[in-house]
């Protein structure tokens, strides 16, 4: 985790932390300051950490913590359990990228493009995505807790399992996501969050229920059976 200096007792603490573990001060909220990597440092780190995720000699999981990458093109990278905690990916390209597990707390991902990216598993919190497109995306059981999805493109995602507490969704696209209605309980959206046709699909299949329902109940009745 990126370290700061307690200014009360000078001891170190997290540089995201409200309060000094230490000597309990309230600190004022300062986001790590920007780290920029040339491309060939970028694809030096993504080398040893492939070889990290394969627990072989020399490798070392990748950190890019507070990392300016800003439209980088990171398109089919391999980024399982990175931390990636307040990177600006702001427009980035990361198309079919390999996110699973992935840190991506307080990074911004306003108007990335992680269309068909695997992001099973990773932690979302607080992150930016408005603009975001994850169509296709499989973001199973992924963590967008106090997220900001706000105009995201999530077609044909699959959110199952995920959780969206607080999160905020206003004029997202879930049009033929897979996903439990109950992960959207506390999130912060308006009725046309939903696009029309998964609307239109939602009334179909509660009006098909009702009509197995009552055909259960009453078909011995209905068709003189």
């Amino acid at each position: 985790m990126a370290e700061s200096i307690c200014p009360q007792c000078g001891k170190g603490i997290r540089a995201s932390a409200s309060f000094c573990p230490h000597c309990g001060v309230s600190l004022p909220f300062q986001p790590p300051r920007r780290v920029t990597y040339t491309p060939e440092h970028v694809q030096q780190l993504l080398a040893s950490h492939a070889q990290w995720l394969r627990k072989e000699t020399g490798g070392i999981k990748a950190s890019f913590q507070s990392a300016d990458f800003h439209g980088i093109d990171l398109n089919g990278a391999n980024l399982e359990k990175a931390d990636l905690e307040f990177a600006d990916l702001s427009g980035a390209q990361l198309r079919g990228a390999r996110l699973i597990g992935a840190t991506l707390s307080n990074a911004n991902l306003a108007g990335a493009d992680l269309s068909g990216a695997d992001l099973r598993s990773a932690s979302l919190f607080g992150a930016r995505l408005n603009g975001a497109r994850l169509h296709g995306a499989d973001a199973g059981y992924a963590s967008f807790g106090g997220a900001d999805l706000s105009d995201a493109d999530m077609q044909n995602a699959n959110l199952q399992g995920a959780r969206f507490d607080y999160a905020r969704m206003i004029g997202a696209n879930l049009g033929g996501a897979k996903v439990f209605l109950r992960a959207f309980e506390n999130t912060f959206r308006t009725e046309k969050d939903f696009h029309p046709m998964q609307k239109v699909s939602t009334y179909l299949i509660i009006a098909a229920v009702v009509v197995m329902v009552i055909l259960a109940l009453f078909g011995d009745a209905i068709f003189g059976g």
